[in-house]
């Protein structure tokens, strides 16, 4: 007999979910590295995962059974037993895609090796001690690179020769594609199922420029390193002439590398790198928050000029709103305001906050290029000091445009197209001080 509660109640049946929900799979539940490459690779073919999860499990996977590695014997061989070699062969194959791309594999294990791409890159990856065989990480990515086993072949014969054009990146002042800083490159091959319209090399690039580019590494910086011989990755901060060493015959150029990033897959854009060295810094913060709020600028974050990607903010010139523009119709005395912003914001650059003062009180837009060019020139002035070398230029790379710029005259680099790609902001959100020395500095882009 059913009590009452049940029999005098409307039941309502719980609704079922319309769908499966798949769990991402932990890989830390794999016992080996087969094993998970295996799982995550049909789950992938079965749709249970992306091709973004698969991408970032994958590397997951590769970080944790990461180990010290024996070119020769690898730890997936020397830790199998008899019986598991023929089954881990299989797996290897069915990863690789054939015989003749294991020899590739094997082929491209070496070259890399003796030309000791790890400690190309190891400043830039290198993040604790289970991260020590970058050669293999990076191999593996590149077999994954979508091409040929005739593609990745001609790549590993022709890695020493180098792929990057060493003519091509140091030509000064003149905006190219990245296509035309590559060479030794092999045509698309036509059996490739996508039926691509660039090479391998190419693919290469694109990939270590994308997600080679950790926190303070800029896009291009491990790429250019990794695809020439010439190229190294300095590296070593503040302290360091420039963020890589380009070697033409008998002749090294320092380089600084400036660079806005893409992710083809979301469409999202990176900011370009900006003109921020501890040493180049030429603004004093809390001054220019002082000066502003004197002059009643308080609880409003202050930009420097006008910028679209601004519009919460107050422009300090360039605009009929700006801080300036409120000064000057409020009959105040706005030289005297213009002296004490500029001391500020070109506190070490004396010699130019009297020009610097005058473009402020006459509410000009122009103080940002000045502004840009004291710092452009201030790195000359600081990076070339060292004994060793002095700094060549800046390299200007977009990934999102695909486009390079070798710049070693700041006029050069204004008549060749670059702009501003973020605001500078003068205050924070609160109208206090910018504790973010990156806010401070100007960025710059090819489109």
């Amino acid at each position: 007999m059913k009590p009452w509660f049940v029999k005098e109640a409307d039941i309502i049946k719980f609704p079922e979910p319309e769908s499966k929900v798949v769990e991402l799979p932990n890989v830390q539940s794999y016992p080996d590295f087969l094993t998970g490459v295996k799982d995550l690779h049909n789950r992938k073919d079965k749709g249970e995962i992306s091709q973004d999860s698969h991408d970032k499990l994958y590397s997951d996977l590769i970080n944790r059974f990461m180990k010290k590695e024996s070119f020769e014997t690898p730890w997936f061989l020397r830790e199998a037993s008899n019986d598991e070699l023929q089954q881990v062969k299989k797996l290897l194959l069915k990863q690789i895609g054939s015989e003749k791309e294991l020899a590739v594999l094997k082929k491209m294990l070496s070259v890399m090796r003796d030309a000791g791409v790890d400690d190309k890159i190891a400043k830039a990856l290198k993040t604790d001690a289970d991260a020590e065989p970058l050669v293999q990480r990076l191999v593996a990515d590149i077999m994954n690179t979508e091409g040929t086993v005739a593609e990745k072949q001609h790549f590993a014969e022709n890695y020493t020769k180098g792929f990057i054009n060493i003519n091509a990146v140091l030509t000064p002042n003149q905006k190219i594609s990245i296509k035309q800083i590559l060479q030794n490159e092999m045509a698309p091959d036509p059996k490739n199922k996508d039926q691509k319209q660039t090479s391998f090399v190419y693919a290469v690039f694109d990939f270590l420029a994308t997600k080679y580019a950790p926190a303070g590494v800029g896009p291009g910086e491990v790429a250019l390193a990794v695809l020439s011989p010439n190229i190294t990755r300095v590296g070593g901060g503040s302290s360091a002439i420039g963020d890589i060493k380009v070697s033409l015959g008998k002749k090294d150029y320092y380089v600084e590398m400036k660079g806005k990033n893409y992710n083809a897959q979301t469409k999202k854009t990176g900011t370009a790198g900006r003109l921020v060295d501890a040493k180049i810094n030429i603004a004093d913060a809390t001054g220019l928050a002082n000066a502003l709020q004197k002059a009643g600028q308080k609880g409003q974050r202050i930009s420097l000029t006008p910028s679209a990607r601004a519009r919460a903010s107050i422009p300090l010139v360039g605009a009929e709103n700006s801080v300036v523009s409120k000064i000057v119709k409020a009959r105040k005395d706005v030289n005297a305001f213009a002296n004490e912003v500029a001391g500020a914001l070109f506190s070490k650059a004396p010699d130019v906050q009297a020009k610097a003062a005058q473009l402020i009180a006459a509410n000009s837009p122009d103080i940002l290029n000045f502004y840009t060019r004291t710092l452009y020139d201030r790195y000359y002035k600081i990076k070339s000091k060292a004994e060793k070398g002095k700094l060549a230029g800046f390299f200007f790379i977009n990934m999102q445009s695909k486009s390079f710029f070798f710049s070693t005259n700041f006029d050069a680099t204004l008549d060749a197209g670059s702009s501003y790609d973020t605001p500078v902001y003068l205050t924070d959100k609160s109208g206090g001080a910018n504790g973010d020395a990156r806010e401070l500095a100007p960025a710059i882009v090819f489109k």
